[in-house]
């Protein structure tokens, strides 16, 4: 998963717009499996947020078929993201097997 946030197209009454990205076999591709506009960059916020990714995971597991992120299941393995501690935190709370890879 690539996750990284932009300051530069937040709207006026919030922080960031965070994007995450997967590569997904089915399509052969990377998808977007989140656009999110976020207030701040607490550690609970990308939390919140990377369970939201994980329900979907959730359903998969449990033989519920839904419509959730169009049936791409997300179950990153490695993460990769700035040196935003926050982040990786987070990231290694909801995913617990996930491996993190800084970039610049």
């Amino acid at each position: 998963m690539f996750a990284d946030g932009t300051f530069y197209i937040a709207p006026i009454f919030c922080y960031q717009v965070f994007i995450t990205r997967v590569f997904a076999p089915k399509i052969n591709s990377f998808y977007t499996t989140s656009l999110s506009i976020l207030n701040n960059k607490e550690q609970a916020t990308y939390e919140l947020l990377f369970e939201e990714l994980k329900k979907n995971e959730s359903n998969y597991n449990s033989n519920i078929i839904s419509n959730y992120n169009n049936n791409i299941i997300v179950i990153p393995k490695i993460l990769h993201c700035d040196f935003e501690k926050r982040i990786s935190n987070a990231s290694i709370k909801i995913f617990h097997n996930i491996n993190i890879k800084y970039c610049i």
